[in-house]
């Protein structure tokens, strides 16, 4: 089982879960594309597993994982989203801490803005990886 995205932090999470033998990033297996002359462009489409619910496919945005769980729970629940971690959100996350409470029941945070799908090693400039993803996985907001 291998793990394929563009997220560094996945390595550590990788090395501590035994049902992953290895992580890749993305940036990583487009030069094995490359290395090995594979024009991935040119490859024939494959449908996308019909058993993987929609909403899964949205892990990869900031707001996704949660917009999957209040869909799934059915659930009225707030959620805040923390989108990338510069200076106004690390100060939003310290005055939650401090007093103890948030402005929503659930909160997600995305280090990177706009979620994984921007990445240290994503070899895709973000909004063309969007655009991409978008059309081909349900609509990245």
């Amino acid at each position: 089982m291998v793990f394929i995205g563009p997220c560094l932090a996945k390595r550590k999470e990788v090395r501590d879960n035994p049902d992953i033998d290895w992580t890749m990033t993305f940036e990583e297996l487009a030069c094995l594309f490359n290395g090995w002359e594979i024009p991935v462009l040119e490859c024939e489409e494959s449908a996308l597993d019909p058993e993987i619910d929609q909403l899964s496919r949205n892990y990869c945005q900031s707001g996704g994982a949660s917009e999957a769980l209040l869909k799934k729970c059915e659930s009225d629940t707030t959620s805040l989203i923390i989108n990338g971690l510069d200076s106004k959100q690390l100060k939003t996350l310290s005055a939650m801490a401090k007093k103890g409470a948030s402005e929503g029941q659930l909160v997600e945070v995305m280090s990177c803005e706009g979620g994984c799908l921007s990445g240290p090693c994503n070899h895709e400039f973000p909004k063309d990886a969007k655009r991409f993803y978008g059309r081909n996985m349900g609509g990245l907001k």
